[in-house]
């Protein structure tokens, strides 16, 4: 079921890759690891899609990490909505998940949000 991303969908994971970050515990990015992360974004594609029935998460592919993914490093990018947290996945420096999670089961999103309404 490979596709491209939706506008939206590559506007949430370009907002995150440029202003999200990991946990306290890990250093913020420099602006050159932020410039890797964004050079991928043209490659990848939506590879499977959540099927939970409440998010539209997916899971991203590009050809040189379709089929082969060590999971050597993870790294991994947070925001905030008022009901639910966006992560970023990234593995070996390309994004691999980009997750909505409601915080509440009665909570359901088909779409992900305008990236203008993420809060870091």
């Amino acid at each position: 079921m490979r596709r491209p991303l939706s506008e939206r969908e590559q506007q949430v994971l370009l907002t995150m890759i440029e202003r999200a970050n990991p946990a306290q515990e890990m250093p913020a990015p420099t602006p050159a690891v932020r410039d890797d992360w964004r050079s991928s974004v043209p490659d990848l594609m939506v590879d499977e899609l959540c099927g939970c029935g409440q998010c539209p998460s997916i899971s991203l592919t590009t050809d040189r990490t379709a089929g082969s993914r060590d999971e050597q490093e993870q790294t991994v990018l947070s925001a905030f909505l008022g009901d639910a947290l966006v992560i970023l996945f990234l593995e070996d420096g390309v994004p691999s998940y980009l997750e909505l999670a409601p915080l509440d089961d009665a909570i359901v999103y088909t779409e992900f949000p305008d990236a203008s309404t993420l809060v870091f």
